[in-house]
């Protein structure tokens, strides 16, 4: 007969037969485990301190025992406290003071309040040096202006915008927009006029300071108004060249005005003149001393007596010859006005 076919037995098999047999005999439901209790008679003092120890021990297991994350928890031990604000749980900040310490406290708070009207006395010396200081420092009140014109009267006042001729370039020179006035002063019973042009803005810097006299130059050229007069910048006569008014809509212009005006004060000025030279002449006729029917030798030129000094006349030649250096510089004015 042929022999059925059989598996191999397993190499585990006898282990595991073996682990089966002895569970069996380890846990059958008829063994039983008895404990024995020994009951004993203990005090109250006893049992008491073992019952205190029990929950301490408990919090310990609990702390020990690790804990689940929960997110924020914690937080405040993160925080950084400043110096000075961590206390301790529970404690007071309180303290018993002796008497030495109470009476110390007492003479520090008067320290302090005694510093501290020191400081207001300190604060006080502080301001009135202050004060005393800008006392004697420059002050800063307002001055009153003078121009030299408070006691003229004002006849003619316009803004003009003024060249000054210079005779080194041989060219005018721009001096900018000034306020052009003709003033009247009465001064020992005689009437002056001057003519005063200051700039309009500024510092006020004078460009003319001229007293009106008779052999003035006034004339037209084109729309402005040539004249020659008295400047700070040069010692003598100058000559100016004025453009007055810069409207369109005024019925009679600023430039007419100032014209009519300064041609009217000059025809005074010659006619005052030509009286003084008529009063002269009729003095030198006058102090002219004849002897023997013939004159002396001192008698040769016309002498004026003014009380202690003799001024002499100017011949005929003197006057001839300062008469064409006048009229070349007038001439070289005329020749290079400035284009508008």
């Amino acid at each position: 007969m042929s022999k059925g076919f059989a598996f191999k037995p397993s190499a585990l098999a006898a282990k595991a037969d073996k682990l089966w047999s002895d569970s069996k005999t380890e846990y059958t439901a008829t063994h039983s485990t008895i404990n024995h209790v020994h009951l004993e008679k203990k005090s109250l003092g006893d049992i008491i301190p073992k019952s205190a120890d029990a929950p301490v021990a408990n919090e310990k297991e609990v702390e020990e025992a690790p804990q689940a994350f929960v997110f924020g928890s914690k937080i405040s031990d993160r925080v950084v406290n400043k110096e000075g604000d961590s206390t301790k749980p529970g404690g007071s900040d309180e303290k018993t003071m002796t008497a030495t310490e109470l009476f110390q406290n007492a003479v520090k708070k008067d320290d302090d309040k005694n510093g501290a009207k020191n400081f207001r006395k300190e604060a006080e010396q502080e301001a009135e040096r202050a004060k005393e200081a800008e006392k004697q420092h420059a002050g800063t009140s307002s001055v009153e202006i003078t121009t030299g014109e408070e006691n003229d009267t004002n006849i003619f006042q316009a803004p003009c915008k003024i060249w000054a001729f210079d005779k080194l370039k041989n060219a005018y020179s721009e001096k900018g927009v000034c306020n052009l006035r003709i003033n009247k002063r009465v001064e020992n019973g005689l009437t002056h006029h001057r003519i005063v042009a200051r700039t309009s803005s500024g510092t006020l810097r004078v460009i003319i300071n001229s007293k009106i006299f008779s052999d003035m130059l006034l004339e037209r050229v084109d729309k402005r108004i040539r004249i020659s007069a008295m400047g700070p910048e040069i010692s003598g006569v100058q000559i100016f060249l004025l453009k007055i008014g810069f409207t369109k809509t005024e019925t009679i212009p600023d430039s007419d005005i100032f014209y009519n005006i300064m041609s009217d004060l000059l025809k005074l000025e010659k006619g005052e003149n030509s009286r003084k030279r008529k009063a002269d002449c009729d003095l030198n006729a006058s102090t002219v001393k004849i002897k023997d029917g013939k004159e002396e030798e001192e008698g040769d030129q016309d002498q004026v007596d003014e009380g202690f000094v003799i001024v002499n006349k100017p011949t005929e030649d003197e006057v001839k010859e300062e008469k064409p250096a006048v009229t070349a510089a007038e001439e070289s004015a005329s020749s290079s006005t400035p284009s508008e």
